[in-house]
């Protein structure tokens, strides 16, 4: 019938539908793997700037976390680059005064006092302005090296935070998309279940009403046959010339109810029709 027919079919696409749920699980389950893997090699990174991280978090990372470390690490950056630019000319300045001094080596008159040069005097202030320059040039490689350190640091804070940004959009974008769409699949099973359900009701009342329309009609079938076996017997009986009023009443009673009975039958046979219709049709 229609009615077995759409049932089989709803059973057929909630068979379909619930096999799309357990692909998107399974993906969604992937997808969930692989973020929780990329906030682990997330933590990683972070770990060396004393800074954990969770899925939960990882907003919070992005928008705050991450530009605040930034902006404590170029406040340091600024610092050490006036350190730089101060040793830097400080190193000029005794690479000068050096050049100054060595010009004056085997000079009996400096040329700029007009005084005699001392020789000894000389080395004296050569060897101090190359000692102090020395402490300074290593000073100054020493600032170098910490400011490209900390520019190092910069830049890895800013690769975390573009692949923070990254997991980030994998996480909207692809499993709490999945999540969404599992979530779609339930509801739909769930709404499928409902109606396959409400069809097997419907089909199972209206098989009932016929079945019980199918008894009634043959108990007053039976009935009938009955009474009709009683009609025979009393006009058997009339026939035989054994005339009562009693007799005649009760034929005229039982031909009653025999009429009734099949006004009924044909009401019931009219119903058992139109259920049949509703269940082809369902």
């Amino acid at each position: 019938t229609a009615a077995e027919t759409e049932i089989e079919e709803c059973e057929a696409t909630i068979e379909t539908v619930e096999t799309e749920l357990e692909d998107a699980k399974s993906e969604l389950d992937q997808a969930k793997t692989e973020l929780t893997a990329d906030i682990e090699s997330l933590q990683a990174d972070l770990s060396e700037f004393d800074i954990s991280v969770t899925i939960d978090e990882l907003q919070t990372l992005i928008d705050e976390t991450i530009p605040q470390t930034k902006s404590e690490i170029q406040s340091d950056l600024d610092e050490l680059n006036d350190e730089v630019a101060k040793l830097e000319a400080e190193v000029s300045r005794l690479e000068d005064d050096r050049d100054d001094m060595q010009a004056l080596d085997g000079v009996a008159t400096c040329p700029r006092c007009e005084q005699e040069v001392d020789p000894a005097h000389l080395k004296s202030e050569l060897d101090a302005i190359e000692s102090e320059l020395a402490v300074n040039k290593e000073d100054l490689e020493t600032a170098r090296q910490r400011r490209d350190t900390l520019t190092n640091r910069q830049d890895t804070m800013e690769t975390i935070r573009n692949h923070a940004i990254e997991v980030r959009s994998f996480r909207e974008d692809t499993v709490n998309a999945q999540a969404d769409h599992v979530e779609e699949l339930s509801e739909e099973i769930e709404t499928l279940n409902e109606k396959l359900e409400e069809l097997q009701t419907e089909l199972k009342e209206a098989e009932t009403a016929r079945s019980d329309a199918a008894d009634e009609i043959e108990t007053l079938e039976t009935e009938i046959t009955e009474l009709t076996e009683e009609i025979d017997d009393i006009e058997d009986e009339l026939e035989d010339g054994e005339e009562t009023v009693e007799q005649f009443e009760r034929l005229e009673e039982l031909q009653e109810k025999v009429d009734d009975h099949s006004s009924e039958i044909e009401d019931l046979e009219s119903d058992l029709g139109d259920i049949t219709e509703d269940i082809e049709v369902l």
